[in-house]
């Protein structure tokens, strides 16, 4: 069992690696977070997507920008990018997402998972996995409005 004191100085340990910058990712710190925002499944016309924030410590340090794809009636796969905040027109994305979602008999909520990765700026080598994205979705309605997402992040 942790004491107070030990529980205090995790605490301020958890806040001072959140308020890290990019300069972080180079010394191998980890970055956690919640991550939440609207999604939508494909349907039999059009691919789906995922809009959403990555948040730590209240800050929003990262946008999600998805496409979903079906490959079988209950589950499909997602690519994407995570972008900078505020980043210009054109920026290259901070890294690539790939996963899948998976839906219940409904087809209607479900469950994702993401693998983040970070490409080689050189491009010799392939992308390398820097971190993780999973959570909980509820798809929106027929009228094309996107239902909504909430889940949990983490960077290396």
């Amino acid at each position: 069992m942790l004491s107070r004191r030990s529980l205090l100085a995790l605490g301020a340990a958890v806040f001072c690696v959140s308020a890290l910058g990019p300069s972080a990712e180079a010394r191998g710190h980890i970055h956690h977070g919640r991550t939440l925002g609207g999604f939508d499944l494909p349907d039999a016309t059009n691919d789906g997507h995922i809009r959403g924030r990555l948040m730590s410590g209240g800050r929003v340090l990262l946008d999600l920008r998805t496409r979903t794809v079906e490959t079988s009636a209950t589950e499909g796969d997602i690519e994407g990018v995570l972008l900078r905040p505020n980043a210009p027109s054109g920026a290259p994305p901070f890294a690539l997402v790939r996963g899948e979602y998976e839906t219940d008999a409904s087809g209607q909520q479900g469950r994702f998972r993401m693998v983040v990765l970070k490409p080689d700026p050189s491009g010799t080598n392939p992308p390398r996995r820097i971190g993780r994205i999973r959570g909980l979705f509820h798809d929106g309605q027929p009228n094309g409005t996107p239902g909504r997402y909430h889940g949990e992040w983490v960077l290396r």
